[in-house]
């Protein structure tokens, strides 16, 4: 408690750490103060850090989900792909091919263009219960490939399922992510129809993300006014963002 405290309400983060070390020379076999630093580690940009603290915490607990998660996020984010492969089949041979591992192997084969392997995980995917996760996680890599249409199909698909839930405004903040992408590569008739769309939500209701990323947008076309506009609908103190800054002073 005493460590959430210093890292979550005071942000004394170098306190917490000393708690959280406190803890493990005190119970040497509980896996979370390992985790609890790798995550502070992690937030402080030490990664290195970070992986030997989930490391540790999986050699005390091999079958701690959340220290393979956090593990694994950091491997792909180094994108050390066969140290992320290796994790995963440790964490299979432990919990089994649980439906998150399955959609972890898609992802490595995916960004291994390994097309057959990545088509094989989502087929399996698609009829479990991470199919929005898929859908997501497909719609950012065909838009970073230029495939506009295709991500753009495969986000209402997306939007649509998170409507189903309830979700709306995440449903309006995924198509707001395509505006963007569709605008940062220069088609500007699909960023502006749906934009469009999106203009017919109310401000309020189509949240904090959802502005920020229409004005991101009109102001990559060249719309400061309306980009302005949308920035001001987000009710923002100051412009968030220094790229975006950037745009609207050109």
């Amino acid at each position: 408690i005493l460590g959430h405290y210093y890292s979550g309400v005071t942000r004394e983060i170098d306190k917490a750490l000393e708690t959280y070390d406190l803890w493990k020379q005190t119970y040497p076999r509980d896996p979370v103060p390992h985790i609890n630093s790798g995550t502070l580690d992690a937030q402080r940009g030490e990664t290195e850090r970070a992986i030997q603290a989930y490391s540790q915490a999986i050699e005390i607990d091999p079958a701690r989900r959340i220290a393979y998660s956090n593990l694994f996020a950091k491997y792909i984010e180094l994108d050390r792909l066969d140290a992320a492969r290796a994790l995963l089949e440790r964490q299979i041979k432990v919990l089994g091919e649980t439906p998150d591992a399955q959609f972890k192997l898609y992802e490595i084969a995916s960004r291994q263009g390994d097309r057959a392997t990545a088509d094989r995980y989502a087929a399996i995917i698609e009829k479990g219960p991470l199919t929005a996760n898929l859908l997501a996680l497909r719609s950012a890599e065909t838009a970073a490939a230029g495939r506009m249409r295709e991500s753009r199909q495969l986000t209402e698909r997306y939007a649509a399922m998170l409507r189903q839930l309830g979700l709306t405004e995440r449903a309006l903040t995924a198509t707001s992510q395509v505006v963007v992408a569709s605008a940062f590569v220069g088609q500007n008739s699909a960023a502006r129809e749906l934009g469009e769309r999106l203009a017919a939500t109310p401000a309020a209701d189509r949240g904090i993300d959802t502005n920020i990323n229409l004005a991101f947008a009109y102001a990559k076309m060249g719309d400061t006014a309306r980009a302005r506009r949308y920035l001001a609908d987000a009710n923002l103190a100051s412009v968030p963002d220094a790229q975006l800054r950037e745009l609207l002073t050109q």
